[in-house]
């Protein structure tokens, strides 16, 4: 058996340098997360005649280089896109980088109609709310991923609502390039600040269990719940450098080393 190579965090840190680009460089990549649910609510299963695996294979079979854990697809890849999988059954487009945001609308409105036309006639739908609408969370089967098997025992311990979270979230995610260090500091922190906000602005899931549950969002809900040393505000996310950041990253306890 080889010994693991040892990295410092000098290493580490002149990693993070090696990321910047220059402005005219600069592209946006993002990520649209959708439910796959019945018409009674309920999310797809990922076996079955129809389910999150029949789909997969529906893109495989138009052209989606696909990636397996064992025999079951859980990931595909095509033109510098991902299509992946959240631990209940979400399905996720992580889309190409583009410098234009008519680019990344195309290519997520184009992935929203191909999956309606895959699924024509079946009845399925897509939803594109933060949390699933009705089904109960221990009624969700999980993806067979190897990596959601650690987490899933990993945040069972660390927070209530850490599966709700895992199965039962959607969302919609940025990311984008940075200059240099002070370049991405302000990014990080303007992101943080507007955080509660934005959650705010944009909540569209009041909805647990198909009843109103008094809270604009269950989701951000969940994720207050979920693991207290990898969310909410750390202090290095505000008063920012590669290695403060680094030194929280470093700080919180590993799950899993691929």
């Amino acid at each position: 058996m080889s010994t693991p190579q040892r990295i410092t965090v000098e290493q580490l840190r002149q990693t993070f340098h090696s990321y910047g680009r220059p402005r005219e460089q600069w592209l946006v990549g993002s990520e649209f997360e959708r439910h796959l649910l019945w018409s009674d609510g309920s999310p797809i299963p990922y076996f079955g005649q129809v389910g999150v695996k029949a789909l997969l294979d529906a893109f495989i079979a138009e052209g989606w280089d696909p990636y397996y854990e064992g025999e079951h697809p859980i990931a595909l890849f095509k033109n510098g896109a991902n299509i992946t999988l959240e631990p209940g059954g979400q399905f996720e487009l992580s889309g190409a980088p583009y410098d234009e945001l008519q680019a990344i609308d195309d290519e997520s409105v184009a992935f929203v109609r191909d999956i309606d036309r895959l699924f024509e006639g079946k009845g399925v739908h897509q939803s594109a709310v933060g949390f699933t609408p009705k089904a109960s969370i221990d009624d969700i089967g999980w993806v067979p991923k190897g990596r959601y098997v650690i987490m899933r025992e990993h945040l069972g311990k660390t927070g209530k609502l850490a599966h709700h979270m895992m199965k039962g979230t959607c969302a919609v995610q940025a990311s984008y390039d940075f200059a240099d260090e002070a370049g991405a500091a302000a990014k990080v922190q303007l992101a943080t600040r507007i955080g509660p906000p934005t959650t705010a602005m944009f909540a569209n899931r009041p909805y647990q269990h198909g009843v109103n549950c008094g809270m604009a969002s269950w989701r951000g809900h969940a994720w207050t719940l979920t693991d207290p040393r990898r969310t909410g505000f750390p202090e290095a996310a505000v008063a920012c450098t590669f290695e403060r950041w680094l030194d929280y990253l470093l700080d919180t306890p590993m799950m899993f080393y691929k």
